[in-house]
């Protein structure tokens, strides 16, 4: 089975839940100082307690998004990084940020509203953050506009963009070994491909930026109620991603599967479906945020089956046999009575 975000718990669901609400109420206090000394308590209480500091970090995390990019630059003196590089990457991450948003809300215009943070020391650690409330521009028509719905908690498109933005940097980044299992079945394509051309542009230019400072990438990405992703982008990762952002993009065709969901990686936008018994499961895109909602609540259940139908990209040789696939999610659905493989575009 492959990687999935989820392990057999230790403590039970009472106490989760429990504890849960008392760092709920510990945050929701109205004196600041009252505030943090009980959140630093309840901290220091659940210190040997990992899954408990799980549920504290996913409480006490920002509202949205925080991506902490951690940037070794092996050429430069400690806690260092060259300005103008620094500057260049900021400037490239804010504009794929602003012209994802764009393309989701069908805006001709929008003034950024990507934050820094902050620097801090530690190599160099840039912190690019979603504000808490989208901030309306004079082209929004809408109010509803700036906020992607959640199950869980609402997230704003900065949020989202941010966390496409960390999934394709840690595809591209796929250590060697995966990227040997994943030769015919690439998902980095099938992310790209849900870029507008203004934001590939711009994440093209973040990625050389990277790779020619030489620098490598480690990271996390915090959001209040949600688990921390872990952020990489190594030296080669930019540079295969700058490649894969240079090449004109293929023309999907539509694909129809049915199996059971074999893994889910959240640090990638990955799921994993196995479609038949004798064969590695299939890695499948998700760059949509319900979709992502639904394959989080889909993955536990192991032994279901679902209909998946894909938009599915395809690398050819000269000779017109397929040499990699590329696959992003368009629905999932649970069925009860059919049998595992590749449907026809008729469908069921």
């Amino acid at each position: 089975m492959n990687t999935i975000d989820q392990a057999t718990s230790a403590i039970s669901e009472p106490l989760k839940d429990a504890f849960k609400a008392e760092v709920q109420k510990a945050m929701s206090e109205s004196n600041s100082v009252v505030r943090d000394l009980l959140v630093s308590n309840l901290e220091s209480s659940v210190a040997d307690a990992p899954e408990l500091l799980d549920i504290f970090r996913m409480e006490t995390a920002p509202l949205q998004a925080v991506a902490n990019f951690h940037v070794v630059e092996k050429n430069a003196e400690k806690h260092t990084a060259r300005a103008k590089a620094v500057a260049e990457f900021i400037e490239s991450m804010c504009r794929t940020t602003n012209e994802q948003i764009k393309a989701k809300l069908h805006l001709e215009r929008r003034s950024p509203s990507l934050l820094v943070a902050g620097f801090a020391m530690g190599s160099l650690d840039i912190i690019l953050k979603a504000p808490e409330e989208t901030v309306k521009n004079k082209d929004d028509h809408n109010a509803v506009q700036g906020t992607v719905a959640s199950t869980e908690s609402s997230s704003t498109v900065e949020s989202a963009a941010l966390k496409t933005i960390v999934a394709i940097f840690n595809t591209a980044s796929l250590e060697k070994v995966d990227q040997t299992l994943a030769e015919m079945d690439d998902p980095l394509t099938a992310h790209l491909a849900a870029l507008p051309d203004k934001a590939r542009f711009a994440l093209a230019k973040a990625a050389k930026t990277a790779y020619e400072a030489n620098w490598d990438i480690r990271g996390e990405l915090t959001k209040r109620h949600e688990l921390p992703i872990s952020i990489k982008l190594s030296v080669d990762g930019a540079e295969r991603l700058h490649h894969a952002l240079d090449a004109i993009p293929e023309q999907p065709t539509r694909e129809i599967l049915v199996g059971t969901i074999d893994g889910f990686r959240r640090s990638e936008n990955v799921f994993f479906l196995k479609i038949t018994s004798d064969r590695s499961a299939l890695q499948i895109a998700v760059d949509d945020s319900e979709l992502l909602q639904k394959v989080a609540a889909y993955s536990p259940e192991l032994d279901k089956l679902f209909k998946v139908e894909t938009d599915t990209y395809n690398k050819v040789d000269r000779l017109g046999n397929v040499r990699s696939s590329s696959r992003q999610l368009v629905s999932i659905e649970p069925v009860k009575s059919l049998k595992q493989g590749v449907l026809d575009d008729t469908g069921l």
